[in-house]
């Protein structure tokens, strides 16, 4: 789903900022950024639900494309995403 800015394949279920539709149970995106965001988030509600130190990941995608660090702290800036620490994820509940 590369060419629906939808590099991670992520399945449709959610609402999504930057949601333009679906196809074929996957989700597209108006922009290459707003899927990027959608991953981010994904991965933070999979740390703070399963209490799991922090996630480290490098996105290989079926292309060789490789998403830098430096990438998805852009995407992170851009629409103010924000993580909670390891400490507070620890402190939850």
């Amino acid at each position: 789903m590369i060419a629906k800015n939808n590099i991670f394949n992520i399945r449709t279920g959610a609402k999504w900022k930057g949601m333009t539709g679906a196809t074929k149970g996957f989700v597209e995106f108006e922009t290459r950024e707003h899927g990027i965001r959608a991953w981010i988030v994904l991965m933070h509600n999979y740390r703070v639900k399963h209490r799991c130190a922090t996630v480290r990941a490098m996105a290989k995608m079926e292309t060789g494309t490789v998403l830098t660090a430096q990438e998805i702290y852009d995407v992170m800036q851009k629409f103010n995403v924000t993580f909670l620490s390891d400490k507070e994820i620890n402190n939850l509940g």
